[in-house]
């Protein structure tokens, strides 16, 4: 089933708008904390945008082909970014405030 997310996912990407620019600077500006997970993350989209704001992001998604994309349309420079193929699971931090978490519409 993870795999059908991602049957077309280069298509997915081209056709799936992005979140407005002001949607994504309030999002980075929400909470305190250099880290933020993106759940179901897609191409990694999002992710990318906040890595470029100083966020450093994880972003997880079930789709192999999804994660493959997200990391080669990866931004150089700005924050880390990693990128896991799994579905949504706790991930721990060393420090509590640390935690946050970004999901896609739908994929909670």
């Amino acid at each position: 089933m993870a795999e059908s997310f991602g049957a077309d996912a280069e298509r997915y990407d081209r056709a799936r708008p992005g979140y407005p620019a002001a949607l994504v600077e309030r999002i980075a500006a929400a909470s305190p904390g250099p880290e933020i997970l993106d759940v179901g993350c897609g191409p990694g989209r999002h992710a990318h945008e906040l890595a470029r704001r100083g966020i450093a992001a994880h972003g997880i998604d079930i789709s192999t082909r999804f994660i493959e994309l997200a990391r080669a349309d990866a931004p150089v420079g700005g924050s880390p970014l990693r990128f896991s193929a799994r579905e949504r699971r706790p991930l721990r931090s060393r420090r509590p405030e640390a935690r946050r978490w970004w999901a896609a519409p739908g994929a909670l």
